[in-house]
């Protein structure tokens, strides 16, 4: 059961996935990673089983938020997750299949910028702070802003817009 995990400081271990309440951080439910699955013929990838089997195996209610990184986001796995009556949202990779092709290519934003584009219940929104910064979201107006405070490498704080979706997300996903 233990995994090579060549990234992380101790190399090998056991792989723990988790569904945790972001308001308590308590886990909810969990499952441990013991390899590839026999019968994964059911058309989604690693992430995306996971995400999915973790959802069903809690009662969450109608539209509840569920937030996840780039490991997991797919736009196939968003759009499931909402035809499942749950909302979504994380930040995903630039080679992402199904993403936008504007999505995909780097754009050139000044900080605080951003651009977006939707597809039915899907908004894929990508931000300039230091780097880009992109996400998929089922729950937020890709045109809803707020103005969040950042920290310049002299180590001033200004204020710059960033879209709702990917400051929601922050919230949300910030460890206790």
């Amino acid at each position: 059961m233990k995994q090579y995990m060549p990234l992380k400081p101790v190399k090998r271990g056991y792989k723990v996935w988790c569904l945790a309440d972001s308001a308590t951080g308590f886990v909810t439910t969990f499952d441990i990673y013991t390899g590839k699955a026999q019968a994964a013929d059911d058309g989604y990838s690693l992430g995306e089983r996971v995400v999915i089997g973790l959802c069903g195996k809690t009662a969450l209610d109608d539209w509840n938020v569920v937030a996840f990184d780039n490991y997991f986001t797919t736009v196939k796995l968003v759009e499931e997750l909402y035809r499942r009556k749950l909302l979504s949202v994380g930040t995903v990779r630039m080679q992402c299949r199904g993403l936008p092709e504007p999505m995909k290519k780097k754009a050139k934003l000044e900080r605080g910028q951003f651009l977006y584009q939707t597809k039915g219940c899907v908004a894929a929104v990508k931000w300039m702070d230091n780097r880009e910064v992109s996400v998929l979201s089922t729950c937020h107006s890709p045109k809803e802003v707020r103005d969040v405070t950042r920290r310049a490498k002299d180590g001033t704080h200004s204020t710059v817009t960033c879209p709702l979706a990917i400051a929601e997300y922050n919230r949300i996903c910030q460890y206790h």
